[in-house]
């Protein structure tokens, strides 16, 4: 179970009035949210008191900071926790009026556009009613956030029971949906390797191919799994790849290329590995990815997109990031793709794109293997 949330009190201690209004309405409000009240003035400890402050409100979720009596050190707390947890402000409804005679101890102008709220007397009953909606709404927003974060620590501690192998499929299999709501002709390497002349050296791994064609040009997505995934990897992949392509290459009507191959690990993998292993590439910031082009097969361009994944070690960092992933992928429908013959054994030896347009260019079906 997560802990509680803490909330800083940043208050004149000492004050008959402000002691009171604290126990009977701060303290059970708090008590009532299930949220813990820090007080320096109630805990023991051996530390400089000015460190030990700072240490607190670092610690805290939300602070509540009264203005009552205008303590400069109440304004100092609450100026340092501002820059970076919300605060509750309350004060005496007198220190809010312009009738206050006292200068010193009417709020501050840059605080009077606060939303803050008032108490009149150490018994005023409402006071309570609506202290508790104010801090109620500051802290639906960290229930949130913490319920998130509580979700993904249960998820990361299920993927991390996980053996390597499962991590993998895991990851690879978050990919197939993604690549079906972009019309992608969707299967495992290890169904269509025998097109090949040499079985692909990815002992391990999970590697999915998503196809189509749309008009005249091919995309094809490798997404590539693995546990450490090397500069050597990379390159066997792309160059193994290239001998799909090249059966691609001889169906009539290709002119170009869209290959985008997406690399991922469990633990992340970082950008000097691509950087190093294709110094050409050319990182485009903005997409999160790496991109080349060169011409191939004569006349084809072959243009490359790849995606380094960052960590991937629960189902809500997988759902981010291929969130982002399916955002560069082209999401036309293109003409349809179905296996063609197969051997005894049942592996595939054949991929037919079957027309959808009436170009009388394109002989139908193409046959790519």
């Amino acid at each position: 179970m997560p802990s509680r949330l803490k909330c800083f009190i940043a208050m004149a201690f000492g004050k008959d009035d402000c002691d009171k209004i604290y126990e009977n309405s701060i303290l059970p409000t708090l008590k009532e949210l299930k949220v813990d009240p820090i007080r320096v003035d109630r805990r023991e400890h051996r530390e400089d008191l000015n460190n030990y402050i700072i240490k607190m409100l670092k610690t805290s979720h939300f602070a509540l900071a009264d203005l009552t009596y205008a303590r400069p050190s109440v304004y100092y707390e609450a100026g340092f926790a501002e820059r970076s947890i919300p605060i509750v402000y309350t004060a005496r409804a007198d220190h809010l009026s312009r009738a206050q005679s006292d200068d010193s101890l009417r709020v501050h102008f840059d605080l009077e556009m606060k939303k803050i709220v008032s108490w009149k007397d150490r018994d005023d009953r409402s006071f309570s009613k609506r202290l508790r909606k104010r801090v109620k709404f500051l802290i639906e927003p960290l229930l949130r956030d913490r319920k998130a974060e509580e979700k993904i620590r249960r998820e990361e501690d299920f993927f991390h029971s996980l053996s390597n192998l499962q991590q993998l499929e895991l990851i690879g299999k978050s990919f197939d949906p993604v690549l079906k709501a972009k019309h992608f002709w969707v299967r495992r390497l290890e169904e269509i390797s025998k097109h090949s002349n040499y079985e692909p050296p990815f002992y391990g791994a999970q590697v999915i191919i998503g196809l189509k064609k749309v008009g005249r040009t091919c995309f094809a997505c490798i997404i590539y799994v693995g546990s450490g995934v090397t500069k050597k990897e990379i390159k066997q992949c792309m160059n193994w790849i290239s001998g799909i392509r090249f059966a691609l290459g001889r169906a009539s009507g290709i002119e170009a290329f869209n290959d985008f191959y997406c690399f991922c690990s469990p633990n992340g993998i970082p950008e000097s590995r691509l950087t190093s292993t294709f110094p050409s590439a050319t990182p485009n910031r903005e997409k999160g990815l790496f991109q080349f082009s060169h011409r191939t097969y004569g006349d084809q361009r072959r243009n490359v997109y790849v995606r380094l994944m960052p960590k991937l070690d629960s189902k809500v960092r997988i759902a981010g990031h291929l969130r982002a992933f399916s955002e560069f992928l082209d999401g036309k429908r293109g003409d349809t793709i179905k296996v063609g013959k197969k051997d005894k054994s049942g592996k595939i030896m054949e991929i037919v794109f079957k027309r959808r347009n009436k170009d009388p260019r394109i002989t139908s079906p193409n046959r790519i293997y």
